[in-house]
């Protein structure tokens, strides 16, 4: 979904919530064994939600959909207004605060919606992990908190700090609250703790990232066609390179490595199949995805790129440098990005794909004509968590619960409508049949800091119908060829502990390897120290843990 600024969507658009913790890895975004989960005896049950006149849905299970226009009639979805005290929520602001209460047309607008009044207590993504500790440690929690997987998340959940929710959503429970009934099977079993509901798991797609390939560049160079082999992305990116595309020096691909460059390295694991972070085996041995032969052709095809000359000189350092990357591939400078899918159908990318045919989506090209294999995230990127000793209260609990429904609402209803952006005329204008945040005022950051965080996730774009189905047919492509990760639901506190520590010993390694600086054969040695400084424990950590989870 378009903003005209920052936000929790925008960050989507930019593929950089799969990376809310560290980096633009899919390790935070629900597809890391840092996220802590366990089989799920009784699943909420699932009521699909209702469809919104003119959208574009997919039948592939994970795909969001997408809204070319709003609806002439929207539909209701909850019993709103609810008359309760107040619900006081802890949420990310993606970009500058809102304003305050009395001066933000929009908050006023979900208040009186809402019926009760939302207290917002809106935490900048840079102070974001300071505030939780802060919090946590006061012991005076709200009502509902944006709780992202960490060390101190997952500590204070097993601590018995917030609620479980089993009883309370599970089975038939959930029909109370028709818009939670709407998330899907598969986020509240891969967000589940020890087989039970400690949080409303915040959507995120199977796949929420695509790679931009400039095959305009590439034409130029005298490679008219779409890369069909890791061998021929290679030539290409190279000549790209050496050949001055633009009449200046172009390089095939701007980063490796890192936080932003992890995505390249993706793209490759996907032509060569690698796992998913982890392969459970069939005589049920564990194998990390850096013990795998895939893995080393991986790697060494990597190493080739970079003696071709197909990455930038200084791609390692602008491996952590998203914002600069993405801004070298839109100015001309680089052929080859990794973007938010979302992001790919709104500005600056929309125009560069929309007017040359050449400029693509780009699909992995697999390795030996097998296709590829797309490391699909678990759904989720975080929890809305309430406390424990709030929840002892079942009025209170069922209070929370149906705001937090509200939130939850889909594209189409009255309820999303306030939800994204507040009140026609006020916050919002129409243009092209589709609601459009006012810019020209204090009330676009007012809506776009404060929207609500929980929606499902969709599609949306000011180019329409044509680039909204762009998006959900990639992101169908992509999930078809999805590979889950078999140990996303399964804890092991060694990996939630070194996990920093282990990605070091990874840039340490690889990042030589594939530069040159150490030959191929150190990849011995990496998975030797990756196992002694706890890749072992590790292992026997996930395997205890999917005996307990019943597997």
């Amino acid at each position: 979904m378009s903003q005209p600024r920052f936000s929790r969507r925008s960050a989507l658009a930019l593929g950089a919530t799969a990376a809310l913790a560290a980096g633009c890895s899919t390790k935070s975004a629900g597809g890391d064994t840092t996220d802590k989960g366990g089989k799920l005896s009784k699943v909420p049950t699932f009521i699909a939600p209702p469809r919104a006149e003119g959208g574009i849905y997919s039948e592939v299970q994970g795909v969001p959909p997408g809204y070319p226009l709003l609806p002439a009639k929207l539909f209701k979805t909850t019993e709103a207004p609810f008359n309760a005290k107040g619900v006081s929520v802890l949420s990310i602001a993606w970009g500058n605060p809102p304003s305050k209460l009395s001066d933000n047309a929009y908050w006023q607008a979900l208040n009186k919606a809402l019926g009760t009044p939302y207290n917002g207590i809106l935490v900048p993504f840079d102070s974001y992990d300071a505030k939780i500790a802060t919090t946590l440690a006061s012991g005076s929690l709200p009502d509902i908190t944006e709780l992202i997987p960490s060390a101190t998340a997952d500590k204070a959940i097993r601590q018995g700090a917030f609620a479980d929710l089993t009883d309370a959503l599970s089975g038939d429970a959930i029909k109370k609250y028709r818009n939670l009934a709407a998330i899907r099977p598969d986020q509240w079993k891969s967000s589940a703790i020890n087989g039970r509901i400690m949080g409303v798991p915040i959507d995120l797609p199977l796949c929420d990232v695509t790679w931009i390939y400039r095959g305009d560049y590439a034409a130029k160079v005298g490679y008219p066609d779409t890369p069909k082999s890791p061998e021929e992305f290679l030539t290409v990116m190279a000549a790209i390179s050496k050949g001055k595309p633009a009449k200046k020096q172009v390089y095939g691909i701007g980063s490796y490595g890192g936080s932003f460059g992890s995505s390249t390295a993706q793209f490759i694991n996907a032509m060569f199949r690698v796992p998913n972070q982890w392969r459970l085996e069939k005589n049920g041995t564990l194998t990390n995805q850096i013990d795998t032969d895939e893995y080393e052709q991986a790697i060494s095809f990597t190493r080739d790129l970079w003696k071709a000359g197909a990455f930038h000189p200084d791609g390692i350092a602008l491996g952590d440098q998203g914002a600069k990357t993405l801004d070298m591939f839109t100015s001309g400078q680089t052929a080859f990005v990794k973007g938010g899918l979302a992001g790919a159908i709104n500005e600056p990318f929309v125009d560069m794909w929309m007017n040359d045919p050449k400029v693509q989506l780009l699909v992995p090209p697999g390795e030996g004509g097998k296709g590829f294999t797309f490391p699909v995230s678990t759904g989720w990127y975080g929890r809305s968590v309430i406390p424990a000793k709030v929840a002892k209260d079942a009025k209170r609990l069922h209070e929370i619960l149906q705001v937090l429904d509200y939130m939850w609402a889909p594209f189409g209803s009255q309820e999303r409508l306030v939800g994204s952006f507040g009140t026609r005329g006020v916050t919002f204008d129409m243009k092209n049949s589709y609601p459009v945040a006012r810019t020209d005022s204090g009330n676009a950051n007012d809506v776009i800091g404060f929207e609500s965080w929980t929606a499902p996730f969709y599609y949306q774009s000011p180019r329409g119908k044509v680039a909204i189905q762009k998006a959900v047919s990639y992101c169908e492509t992509m999930v078809k060829s999805g590979v889950a990760n078999p140990m996303a639901s399964v804890y092991s506190p060694t990996s939630t502990r070194l996990s920093s520590a282990m990605d070091t010993l990874q840039q340490d390694y690889i990042n030589q390897i594939v530069t040159g600086r150490r030959p191929l054969s150190d990849l011995k040695k990496y998975r030797q120290a990756w196992r002694q400084r706890g890749g072992d424990t590790i292992i026997s950590e996930l395997k205890r843990g999917l005996q307990q989870a019943g597997h």
